[in-house]
């Protein structure tokens, strides 16, 4: 179990978890374009024109989603920066 100085070590910013945490907010709207999953900052809407020009397709986004991703993406890039840290500490 995690004492409450790990968890304040944890929590805290630092310029490694925010240099991680926009890799990752970058990676996810790049995957969003590409892939749909369910918490997507992005989502691709095909539209039909009234012209008939063919079809449109353009992303739009989602702001329900966006809370929730920067809260799974800070937890993520502190817990990327604690394994690491915990690994480099047993060499």
């Amino acid at each position: 179990m995690m004492n409450k100085e790990t968890i304040k070590q944890f929590l805290k910013p630092d310029w490694r978890k925010i240099l991680m945490f926009v890799i990752l907010i970058v990676a996810d709207i790049f995957i969003s374009l590409i892939y749909s999953f369910p918490f997507s900052i992005l989502e691709l809407k095909s539209i039909y024109p009234p012209d008939g020009a063919g079809w449109i397709t353009e992303p739009t986004i989602v702001y329900q989603n966006i809370l929730l991703n920067l809260i799974i993406c800070y937890f993520l890039s502190g817990l990327i920066i604690l394994i690491l840290d915990k690994f480099k500490s047993r060499k």
